[in-house]
């Protein structure tokens, strides 16, 4: 198992706004694979966090490929970059040990 994460923090006064979009991103992006939106209940509160799981390393980078082929996602993608400081994003790539 592959778990994906990516963390960002929305531009000051743009929460619900990064939300918002957060959570049309995640669903354009899930194509069978589940794109889970979170945010802190406690601690740094200003974060929006993305959880994407994967049966295999392979099968997360024939994911990722695909989305990039796709027509439109970039578009919709690249509209964060007036929501999201982009100094804070962060991914990672976990795997189940």
């Amino acid at each position: 198992m592959v778990v994906f994460l990516k963390t960002a923090r929305p531009v000051q006064g743009k929460f619900d706004e990064a939300l918002a979009w957060a959570k049309e991103i995640a669903a354009k992006n899930s194509k069978g694979r589940p794109v889970k939106v979170y945010v802190p209940r406690f601690g740094d509160l200003n974060t929006i966090m993305w959880v994407q799981e994967f049966a295999s390393a392979g099968a997360a980078e024939e994911h990722f490929n695909d989305l990039r082929k796709e027509s439109g996602f970039r578009a919709t993608a690249d509209k964060h970059k007036a929501l999201f400081d982009t100094n804070s994003i962060h991914e990672a790539v976990y795997l189940e040990v």
